[in-house]
């Protein structure tokens, strides 16, 4: 990783926040737990290091979960023995915990974190779900709630200072979600090659394996709308949509609204065409033009 890439200017106030906070905390208070909110690649994880280190130098004791391997109360007992001193819980992709259980453990798990002198809890999640949001859910206004917002114009503009090939780097952004891990993506991607021309065809390689498996993945239908979709920059009504695939309005709309549900495609009141459907991610939408032809029946 590029030396300036040791900073993530995303995460920064995050983290500063979260640290200011902890050190109010009485060693026999309830705490206040935290959840981080933000998209895959956003920095969550490496915020998360961040704050162990920090927190250790503090005198706290660490406490790191996996939320993947997280499926039960039962696997975080050890969490919450007694300790010597303060103790923080670092627990990473708390969304696999909330799909993995119920309400039951959720109110279960709210009253171990609300004891007095029991671990300050900092989760990380990517969105947040009605076991966050809904006012009859456990967690309900239960976390102090961070976000880590896409990194900006300028944010990625000084972190690609002094780098060679910014241009380069600045066009294949245009295809992906502007996060640390997409934009080291990118000035890696350009590394690969002095030809900007072979710029896009790596990245569509990069992510080929992925894209092949969420286009097979889907129905026949589904398949015919992706397809259809992808030959338009600007996404299509569902009256464009009839005339290219053949089909009538009733027999689409199923699949539309299965691939709107999965967040393949977006749909969105557009101009007097009316409500139009296009694919989310461009770069997807770039590997289904390239590759149609060879998936095309």
């Amino acid at each position: 990783m590029p030396s300036s890439f040791n900073r993530n200017p995303a995460t920064e106030s995050v983290a500063a926040f979260i640290l200011r906070a902890i050190r109010r905390e009485d060693a026999e208070s309830i705490a206040q737990p935290f959840l981080i909110v933000g998209e895959d690649g956003c920095g969550k994880s490496s915020l998360l290091k961040t704050l162990s280190a920090s927190l250790h130098e503090l005198g706290f004791d660490i406490l790191p979960v996996a939320g993947r391997r997280v499926f039960s109360n039962n696997d975080l007992q050890r969490c919450f023995e007694q300790k010597s001193r303060r103790a923080v819980l670092l627990w990473d992709d708390f969304q696999y915990y909330l799909k993995r259980t119920g309400s039951e453990q959720h109110y279960a798990l709210r009253g171990m974190i609300s004891r007095p002198g029991a671990p300050v809890m900092i989760a990380t999640i990517d969105t947040l779900p009605q076991d966050i949001t809904d006012y009859k859910a456990a967690f309900f206004d239960a976390f102090n709630i961070q976000y880590v917002k896409n990194l900006t114009v300028g944010q990625m503009a000084g972190l690609l200072e002094g780098q060679e090939r910014k241009a380069r780097v600045s066009n294949l952004m245009l295809y992906l979600p502007a996060t640390i891990r997409s934009l080291q993506i990118a000035v890696d991607i350009v590394n690969m090659s002095e030809n900007p021309d072979e710029d896009l065809k790596n990245l569509l390689s990069w992510q080929s394996d992925r894209y092949r498996l969420v286009f097979d993945m889907q129905t026949v239908q589904s398949q015919r709308i992706l397809i259809s979709l992808a030959e338009s920059e600007n996404g299509l009504p569902l009256s464009e949509l009839k005339v290219k695939t053949g089909q009538t309005g009733g027999a689409l709309t199923p699949y539309l609204q299965s691939l709107v549900s999965k967040r393949v495609i977006v749909k969105e009141s557009g101009d007097k065409r009316g409500t139009s459907y296009h694919i989310v991610d461009p770069l997807f939408r770039s590997w289904v033009v390239l590759n149609s032809s060879l998936t095309e029946s």
